[in-house]
């Protein structure tokens, strides 16, 4: 599992008990050599922190 996806995951069982709005938004992030489509999925809470994967070249 990639280290954000990870993060983004246990923040939550972090903090029992406290709720905070969030939004998760789907995007077009390009294809696999077979054509199939590849989405990112952009993490964001209340607070302005977002988490998008991205590609280390």
């Amino acid at each position: 599992m990639k280290p954000i996806i990870a993060l983004a995951l246990a923040l939550p069982l972090a903090m029992p008990g406290v709720a905070h709005a969030a939004t998760a938004e789907r995007k077009a992030f390009g294809a696999l050599a077979d054509e199939r489509a590849i989405e990112a999925i952009t993490l964001s809470n209340a607070y302005g922190m977002h988490a998008t994967p991205s590609i280390a070249t």
